[in-house]
Order: structure tokens, then C-alpha cells, then sequence
């Protein structure tokens, strides 16, 4: 070496032409993804723009909040199991109890799922609850209009 000549410079060593055509084959994808996230965010933005309804629409009024209908009511939950008929003492039970509870059929069906979560050992059952969602009873024989009414007049008493 010379006196007058600069020392090699080490970041040539690294410019050979395999890290420059893996530098080029990169940027080259990294466009085309781009690209095409574009793409998809426009054909999205068009199909959301479509089935966007014209104007918004409440299903609840706001006259409808104070009303005794919306305020918050104990809970009946009806569990009926395979072969079990219980739409028409639901709607018995709606008719006579309307403004005092929600009346609801759930159709178990087989599924060991519901018994579990419920923690009910035979289907038909009855399920009282409150109005923060807490049971307060249960009646699992006699799944009846006549015995499910006594049964609710009771609760109804005690409160």
C-alpha cells in the first residue's frame, strides 16, 4: 500500500450481486403486496358503500325507554327437552304473566350443553330468575300451566 491510496472500503465486500438481487426481488414484493392491499381495500370500500343502508334507523324510540314494557322483569326460562311441547304453555304463561315476567322457551334438544351450563338434572324444567340475573328458583316436576302459575303467584307474594 501506498502512502497516498485510502484503505479498502469493507461495505463493498457486501454489495456483491446476490444481496443486490435479493435487495431488488424484495422491494419488488413488498410493491406488489402493496399493490394489492389496495386492491382489496377498494373492492371492500365498494361493497361496503352497496349494502350500506341510507339512512340510519332506531328500533327504539326514545318515548319507549320510560315505558313499563322496556324496564327490567324477573326472567322465566322454560328448558324443554326431546319431545317436549312447551310453545303453548309459554304462550299461556306470556298472556297471564306479561307485565310480571319474560316468559322464554329454550329447546334443549339432546344437547348435554344446556343441562350443564344450567345445572338441571331432567328436562322439562323451569328456570325463575330475577332482574339482575340471579336465580331464585327452580321447578323441574310438574311442568304444567296450572303449576307453573301457583308457582309464580308465590314468588310474586314474597316479593
Amino acid at each position: 500500500m501506498s502512502k497516498f491510496t485510502p484503505p479498502p472500503n469493507p461495505l463493498l465486500r457486501l454489495l456483491n450481486p446476490r444481496i443486490v438481487i435479493y435487495l431488488i426481488l424484495t422491494l419488488a414484493l413488498a410493491w406488489l403486496m402493496h399493490r394489492q392491499f389496495e386492491a382489496i381495500k377498494r373492492r371492500s370500500g365498494q361493497t361496503n358503500h352497496q349494502s350500506a343502508p341510507a339512512k340510519e334507523q332506531f328500533y327504539i324510540r326514545a318515548n319507549e325507554l320510560g315505558t313499563p314494557e322496556t324496564a327490567t322483569r324477573p326472567m322465566l326460562l322454560l328448558l324443554a327437552g326431546t319431545g317436549d311441547d312447551l310453545a303453548g304453555l309459554q304462550k299461556q304463561l306470556q298472556e297471564k304473566f306479561a307485565r310480571q315476567y319474560s316468559v322464554i322457551l329454550l329447546n334443549c334438544q339432546g344437547s348435554a350443553d344446556y343441562q350443564n351450563f344450567f345445572n338441571v338434572a331432567q328436562l322439562p324444567c323451569a328456570l325463575l330468575f330475577d332482574e339482575h340475573n340471579d336465580e331464585i328458583g327452580r321447578m323441574q316436576e310438574n311442568i304444567d300451566f296450572e303449576q307453573v302459575s301457583q308457582w309464580l303467584d308465590t314468588y310474586e307474594t314474597k316479593e
